[in-house]
């Protein structure tokens, strides 16, 4: 089962939605590579489906056909992808793409190799970034794709990934986009949902063991974790 913990889902959406913000210097502009979120696969059967209201689903068609694009725009490298499996990603992102904004393309690396043991597959923000101008808050984190929405420029190479994902080979996997899953496979729109939201921002810094928590990376939290 993906769960997303409400309140830091809505607030982080909130932010890739906002209006613009002052290009304001907040100290030093830091950058390092973005942290991977891994997503473990369950092996309890969950039926159920939540499928897109109407308006997604008119947006999403249009889309489909050529005829309009999104909000943001995504661009998708595949690597040894199988092709019904691309568009069930390509699909994923579509669905992204109608509920963010953005004005500088948010390209993504999708490679389908073995993982670990069950492991569905790992996404990371391609880098993370603090203080650069436009940023809401000072010395918080910020994934790449956010991060370049609200400076309102690009913060990396033209040609460079915003978001990283990895996909599970070994699995049996499901590509339709309909909902209806098979007994015994794995959705691969859902898992491809889920990545994309940890590439676009969606996971946080905190960390227990043996009773101890800890939170942050050089010190500084997540935007994701500022709003939890």
């Amino acid at each position: 089962m993906i769960i997303f913990r409400t309140i830091g889902y809505g607030l982080t959406i909130a932010l890739w939605l906002a209006a613009g913000v002052s290009n304001r210097v907040l100290g030093q502009h830091m950058s390092a590579p973005g942290e991977t979120v891994v997503c473990y696969a369950d092996n309890c059967a969950h039926p159920g489906f939540v499928g897109p209201g109407q308006k997604t689903l008119e947006q999403l068609t249009t889309i489909a056909q050529g005829r309009a694009t999104g909000s943001a725009t995504f661009i998708l490298d595949f690597f040894d992808v199988p092709s019904a499996g691309q568009t069930a990603i390509q699909r994923a992102a579509d669905i992204w793409a109608t509920l963010i904004r953005s004005d500088f393309p948010i390209k993504i690396s999708v490679s389908w190799i073995a993982l670990d043991d069950g492991v569905l597959g790992s996404a990371r923000p391609a880098s993370r970034e603090a203080n650069f101008a436009g940023a809401p808050k000072r010395n918080l984190w910020y994934p790449i794709a956010l991060a370049e929405r609200l400076a309102r420029q690009e913060l990396n190479a033209d040609d460079a990934y915003e978001i990283i994902i990895n996909l599970n080979k070994e699995f049996t996997w499901y590509y339709g986009t309909d909902g209806k899953v098979l007994p015994g496979t794995h959705d691969l729109l859902s898992v491809a949902l889920h990545e994309i939201g940890h590439g676009l921002g969606l996971s946080d810094t905190f960390n227990s063991d043996g009773g101890s928590g800890s939170w942050g990376w050089e010190g500084r939290a997540m935007v994701y974790d500022y709003y939890i």
